[in-house]
């Protein structure tokens, strides 16, 4: 029997399919439609059904823990004003459950596709300029055609979509002989435009992708996972090395940088051994509580103008673990590992065999991600963090436990 959907539903369904296609094109764009998305649920809550759906999900439960602790954070904080704006950074993680009462079974391949189509058209975009066929437009350049997004955001997104065809290729059956060759092709062009951008974040969980596929190919056959992740990562990094001016570049300069970390530490690389340096300092006066939501500029520059005078203490510390432990630490903390956790744990309780392979990946991808900047808060990642969690780890499609 089917269920008479009230429209609100369908059209917020719809619009998450639209989330999934322009949040990786504009930030705007992305805002609004999530804006919208919030606004059509005000109308259309029945708070008490909606709360019997997801008290049981531990997923939502430790989203909204870890976004709930940045206003407790605000409690022990001297700036607020930064703490409040640090407050809004987190706000996706408020919109899992949203998005979750309004994503529907028949539009999971829509979703995914919607992500899938942008990344296409960035791709088609970032060689258009490559190859010099179009004049550099937004924030793209000859030598680092990342279109629509800085190279830091734009290689993770890559990585995420490389995965999922990977995946299709791998352990789907092509529905057309045409649709298997466009699908080897799209691979193979995201991974030359993945190293032809910027972005050694995005290079090192690309090579962790290609761990987990082997991982989940071989069943957990750890020897094959292993001499096979060996050879294939060897194999692209060698070919990358040896035909990409830009990938050589960032990683000899990236060995350099660190090899010579005194000579310059205000580089990229040396700014970030400086603030983790520092930070453990800050971390180690306020292990338990952290510095408070807005409290991190402040404290850093304290120990920055004692070790390291030379270097700016900048807002962003480029890890979202490391901003977690400063600002909340070890009470932040535990609530931020156990999202991953609990995403971990539900993955395999999920029917969809894709969702299933992806909910395993994103939340690996993620937490290693995070190490090298804060995708966690930077607009782009983090909602697209959420929102996917909402299509992957909603209750209509699991087995029961």
């Amino acid at each position: 029997m089917l269920v008479k959907l009230h429209p609100i539903e369908k059209i917020n369904s719809w619009l998450i399919v639209a989330l999934f296609f322009f949040l990786s094109i504009s930030t705007a764009l992305g805002s609004l439609l999530s804006a919208l998305i919030f606004i059509l649920w005000l109308i259309h809550a029945n708070f008490k059904n909606q709360f019997s759906q997801i008290r049981s999900n531990k997923v939502v439960i430790a989203s909204l823990l870890f976004f709930c602790l940045h206003l407790v954070g605000l409690l022990w904080t001297n700036d607020i004003l930064s703490g409040v704006e640090e407050v809004k950074k987190n706000w996706k993680f408020l919109m899992i459950p949203i998005f979750m009462f309004y994503v529907r079974k028949e539009h999971i391949s829509l979703y995914i596709n919607a992500f899938l189509a942008a990344i296409l058209l960035t791709v088609v975009l970032s060689f258009s300029i490559w190859f010099e066929i179009i004049e550099p437009i937004l924030k793209a350049g000859r030598d680092n055609p990342s279109v629509f997004m800085s190279h830091t955001v734009h290689n993770p997104l890559l990585v995420i979509a490389i995965y999922i065809v990977a995946s299709r290729i791998i352990f789907d059956k092509p529905k057309s002989l045409n649709l298997f060759i466009f699908e080897i092709f799209f691979l193979f062009s995201m991974i030359i435009n993945l190293f032809i951008t910027g972005g050694r974040t995005g290079h090192i969980i690309f090579f962790i992708a290609i761990f987990i596929l082997s991982f989940q190919y071989f069943k957990k056959d750890i020897f094959k996972v292993f001499i096979f992740s060996l050879i294939l990562s060897i194999s692209v990094f060698s070919i990358a090395y040896s035909f990409s001016g830009l990938f050589k570049y960032r990683v000899m300069l990236t060995i350099d940088k660190v090899l010579n970390y005194e000579e310059d530490r205000n580089d990229s690389v040396g700014a970030r051994i400086s603030f983790f340096s520092n930070g453990m300092d800050v971390i180690a006066d306020n292990p338990f509580l952290g510095v408070g939501t807005g409290d991190l500029k402040i404290e850093m520059q304290k120990y920055h103008r004692i070790n390291t005078p030379e270097v700016l203490a900048p807002d962003d510390p480029h890890n979202s673990h490391l901003g977690v432990l400063l600002r909340l630490g070890l009470l932040g903390l535990l609530p931020f590992y156990w999202i991953f956790y609990n995403q971990l744990k539900s993955c395999k309780n999920i029917k969809n065999k894709e969702l299933s392979r992806i909910g395993f990946a994103i939340p690996i991808l993620f937490f290693i991600a995070s190490f090298g900047a804060s995708y966690m808060t930077i607009h782009v990642t983090s909602l697209l963090f959420c929102v996917l969690s909402a299509v992957i780890f909603a209750s209509y499609d699991h087995k029961q436990t």
